[in-house]
């Protein structure tokens, strides 16, 4: 049971990651977004600043949190008519891949932590598919 939970998670989690790819304007800003957020990841984790989050109760703020905010700002953008959204995407694909694959709890699976960290990414999902049905009911 606990190995389909974490499927499921996992699943419900990225959906909006890959559903924004058909939502987002695509243009060069996709790359400048992608590579300026690879400095700051590798910076984040290279430079001393992942083990900062503990030492201000933090832990429970993970990647995909911030991927999942900022593919919310990308379907306000949208809703605004504002085309930073290529940006903010290749950023946060960045996000989502260190998720993936380098974290050592993807989505805080058997962290201490995950149902903090579940009730984040929970309330940022739904928001976000409020956000994306809004978005197509209205063709934006």
């Amino acid at each position: 049971m606990y190995k389909v939970t974490q499927y499921l998670k996992t699943i419900f989690f990225t959906v909006p990651i890959i559903l924004n790819a058909y939502i987002t304007d695509w243009n060069h800003q996709f790359i400048i977004g992608f590579l300026l957020m690879s400095l700051i990841n590798w910076y984040w984790w290279h430079g001393g600043l992942a083990d900062s989050k503990y030492d201000h109760k933090l832990e429970f703020i993970e990647h995909y949190h911030w991927t999942l905010t900022m593919n919310i700002s990308i379907l306000i953008l949208k809703i605004l008519n504002m085309n930073f959204q290529p940006a903010i995407y290749g950023a946060s694909l960045i996000l989502w891949l260190d998720e993936c694959f380098y974290q050592q709890h993807p989505f805080s699976i058997g962290s201490i932590h995950e149902s903090k960290s579940d009730i984040i990414g929970l309330s940022l999902t739904i928001l976000w598919f409020m956000l994306a049905a809004y978005t197509l009911l209205n063709k934006i």
